[in-house]
Order: structure tokens, then sequence, then C-alpha cells
């Protein structure tokens, strides 16, 4: 009996982490943060929002020569949101990551 339910939890368990890491994270999204003007932005914050809802998904920090990289983003429709003091906030076009496009470069945004 106490080896049918060991069996029982450990399927359970199996299956659960299969649903929880079954999300294909195999996005990257780079590019370079710039102003209006065309001024490189140095430590400006990067925003990966999800479309849909503008919700942050993930974020990072541009380096000293405007450039940022985001990584292991899951599969869906997203925008970019770059802010920095004393500039105005700008935000990129929609675009798609899965498996066809896993790889989105950006640009100057």
């Amino acid at each position: 009996m106490r080896t049918r339910i060991t069996l029982i939890t450990l399927f359970f368990l199996t299956t659960l982490s299969s649903f929880v890491y079954g999300q294909n994270k195999i996005g990257k999204v780079t590019g370079i943060a710039k102003s209006v003007d065309g001024k490189v932005l140095d430590g400006a914050t990067i925003g990966l929002l999800r479309a849909k809802d503008k919700s942050l998904a993930k974020s990072a920090i541009s380096n000293k020569a405007g450039e940022f990289e985001i990584e292991k983003i899951a599969d869906g429709e997203y925008v970019i949101s770059i802010t920095a003091v004393g500039y105005a906030k700008q935000t990129s076009q929609p675009f798609t990551i899965n498996e066809t496009s896993s790889l989105v470069q950006l640009g100057g945004v």
C-alpha cells in the first residue's frame, strides 16, 4: 500500500513538473536603446511587455553602448519599452517570439 502511494505521488510530481517547465523559453531579444534624436542611452531601463495587456515579462538595463539583451523568453507577442531619466518613454512595435522566430534584433529603438 505504501509503495502504491509513493508511486502515485511520484507520478503526480513528474506530471506537474512537465507542465511547469513545458513552456518554450527559447526567445531572445537584442537591440540598442537610443533617444528620439539618436543619442545612445546608457543605463536605460528596458522592459519586455506582453503586447496583450502591457504587463512586465522581463527587464534589463542597457550598457554604455546602449546595447541590451533579454534571453529565455517564452512564446508570445511582446513589445519593448525603454525609459531613461530625462528622456521620453519609447515603445517598439509588437513582435512575436515562437519556434520559427526565436531571435528578434531590434537595432535602434
